[in-house]
């Protein structure tokens, strides 16, 4: 096969599903919950206890002996925060092409409960990214990364392609974007209120100024949609109707909207690329979630008359007006040209590994 992709999981976009209907690419599942076969033959073996010898790691050692039995172009993963997938390209990069997709935003380097320990492990020898702010981060917490290509979001893209040229016309004021943080406060205590703060102030400041809100829910299937009303009616009160969430449903909202407000979800930075207003909000105290363009677009102050204020000015403005108050241009967090969408730099670059 000229194509392996790693993880099953990342068959969640068009690109990499297209893909794996092709007859030279193998779809390599590696979460022991998903692995339904296991390869053994003899030259494995000796492969296997080859890696074993170099990384201390069963896991590792074994995918790294699938893949050279294989022997593919290019191992291509849509989990780009994939540890194993960074062990395994640390030891074949040299002769075999590995390209990771971003395919959220990253905060968890900079987390006060992270492993800093684990970032020596990381080690990504190609990372298509969002936009300029990702090399930057990066290269500040010290990841290993040897190339960047900057090629905005795979599911934005995938958004962009099927809406076409049609326009959405603005049916709220604002949209919430929930994100749900049960057991959260195990990690960093009160950052469940933080979270729960943002739609409390969302709610009361819709119900004094009478301003139509939508509440745009994140979760699928019924187990996890039960716990996100559940999280959430602690800090809404009354009856609140969350919209179900599907593969584009956050955007069309978004589009819908005159802002969209949250905290650190990566659909803010696709909203922006949207030209579409958007508030961050982080009340936790822990600059680790600060929102990576400062100005208007963003806000840690969590006294209720400073978020009023914020969100009634950002309503008053055109997007122009709203862009002139960022840090720094939407593109520098998500790049995205509707003329040469993601989807087909990452196909162009893909081709290009591969020798075609």
């Amino acid at each position: 096969k000229k194509i392996i992709i790693f993880d099953d999981e990342s068959l969640t976009n068009k690109l990499f599903k297209d893909l794996a209907n092709l007859d030279h690419v193998f779809i390599l599942k590696t979460r022991l919950s998903k692995i339904e076969t296991v390869f053994i033959n003899l030259n494995l073996i000796f492969r296997f206890f080859f890696f074993l010898i170099k990384c201390y790691n069963i896991q590792v050692a074994y995918f790294a002996s699938i893949i050279t039995l294989i022997n593919p172009k290019i191992v291509l993963t849509n989990i780009d925060n994939c540890l194993i997938f960074s062990q395994v390209s640390k030891l074949l990069y040299k002769k075999i092409a590995f390209l990771a997709v971003q395919n959220a935003a990253r905060y968890q380097f900079e987390e006060p409960f992270f492993d800093k320990k684990i970032i020596k492990k990381f080690f990504i020898p190609e990372l298509a990214c969002f936009g300029k702010h990702e090399e930057e981060s990066y290269k500040k917490n010290n990841i290993h990364v040897k190339k960047f290509l900057t090629s905005g979001s795979l599911k934005l893209s995938d958004y962009l392609e099927q809406k076409k040229d049609t326009k959405s016309k603005e049916k709220y004021d604002i949209c919430l974007i929930l994100e749900e943080s049960s057991g959260w406060d195990n990690l960093f205590p009160g950052f469940e209120n933080a979270m729960g703060l943002i739609a409390s102030h969302t709610a009361r400041l819709a119900r004094e100024e009478n301003l139509s809100l939508v509440i745009a829910g994140k979760r699928n299937n019924n187990f996890e949609k039960d716990r996100e009303k559940n999280f959430y009616s602690k800090y809404i009160p009354g009856d609140f109707s969350i919209k179900k969430s599907d593969l584009f449903s956050s955007y069309h909202l978004i589009e819908q909207s005159k802002i969209t407000i949250g905290m650190m979800s990566t659909i803010l930075r696709e909203g922006l690329a949207l030209e579409k207003k958007i508030l961050s909000c982080n009340f936790s105290g822990c600059t680790a979630w600060n929102f990576p363009l400062k100005g208007i677009c963003f806000l840690n102050t969590p006294e209720y008359d400073v978020f009023s204020k914020r969100v009634k000015k950002i309503i008053s403005l055109d997007f122009k007006n709203y862009k002139k108050l960022l840090s720094k241009d939407p593109k520098y967090l998500m790049l995205i040209d509707k003329n040469n969408l993601p989807t087909k730099k990452i196909q162009i670059r893909i081709d290009e590994l591969i020798g075609k």
